[in-house]
Parts: structure tokens; C-alpha cells; sequence
């Protein structure tokens, strides 16, 4: 059995990655009301990243 590697450098999560977590945790919370349509823009002003991390998360 290996056990796990105290030293070893953790793998930074993506900007995309944190904005995922950081917006779903808000949908979670109750930050928006139902219904409530979230623009890029929106999104990333309420985050503090640029669109680009909100686009590469946003559905299709």
C-alpha cells in the first residue's frame, strides 16, 4: 500500500475549473433568483476573472 506523498506539489486548478466551483456554489447558496438569466459579463464581474473562464464553461 502507497501512502500518499505529503511533498508533493498539488496540481493548480484552472481559472475555468474555479469559476465552475465558485459559480456553482453561488447557484447553491441562492445568489440568483429562479429564472434568472446570467450573462457572461454578469458572471465574470461577480467572479473577478475575465469571460473567458465563464465562456469555456457555459453550455453550448
Amino acid at each position: 500500500m502507497t501512502s500518499a506523498n505529503p511533498w508533493r506539489i498539488q496540481t493548480a486548478k484552472t481559472n475555468s475549473a474555479q469559476a465552475y466551483e465558485r459559480l456553482r456554489r453561488a447557484i447553491i447558496e441562492g445568489e440568483f433568483k429562479t429564472g434568472e438569466r446570467l450573462t457572461e459579463a454578469a458572471v465574470a464581474e461577480l467572479l473577478g476573472v475575465s469571460r473567458t473562464p465563464c465562456a469555456r464553461r457555459s453550455p453550448a
